[in-house]
């Protein structure tokens, strides 16, 4: 019996061990309203100041309802779509477009990056600097099912990288 627990126990040390070796990101969908929360709470950026619609085409796809908003040198943007198929074909439109700039050796700094087409999740973690345009950036991009989640900074101003990893903790999503 002691064998059968030591060996269980191993087996799952190493697996948390193996998780975490990997960087092993891990998030869940996260609601219009928990978001709005964050946005007004985290970033003071009120939902009347933001772009938002329901029910309707935007980017090219039909969303059930989005909201984009600026605060300072900060973009936040939630969309949930309709269709699931949709939301991953808009993230793997932001996701190759970030590889591309990474494998041009245009971004300087670090990143982690994930995305699984099938099961609807995938993510794009930066903190560096875009070389053609000189600018700092900080966020993360998120797919997760249906939904698509944005907080960046686009300075190195320490209350623009604050404001978007304020949102990130507060919806429980990872900092870069």
């Amino acid at each position: 019996m002691k064998r059968l627990v030591k060996c269980l126990t191993s087996v799952a040390l190493i697996g948390a061990m193996m998780m975490s070796a990997t960087g092993c990101v891990s998030f869940g969908v996260i609601e219009y309203g928990d978001f709005v929360d964050a946005l007004e709470e985290e970033a003071n950026l009120k939902e009347d100041a933001c772009t938002k619609g329901k029910n309707r085409r935007h980017e090219g796809y039909e969303m059930k309802r989005y909201i984009e908003g600026h605060k300072g040198q900060c973009m936040f943007a939630f969309y949930e779509l309709d269709d699931e198929d949709d939301a991953v074909e808009m993230f793997e439109k932001e996701y190759d477009q970030y590889v591309d700039s990474i494998d041009d050796d245009v971004f300087d700094g670090s990143h982690k990056e994930s995305f699984d087409e099938k099961a609807a999740t995938g993510y794009i973690l930066i903190d560096g600097e875009n070389e053609d345009t000189g600018r700092s950036i900080y966020g993360g991009i998120f797919l997760k099912e249906n939904t698509i989640v944005t907080a960046m900074a686009m300075s190195g101003e320490d209350k623009d990288i604050d404001r978007v990893a304020g949102v990130l903790d507060a919806i429980g999503y990872p900092k870069p």
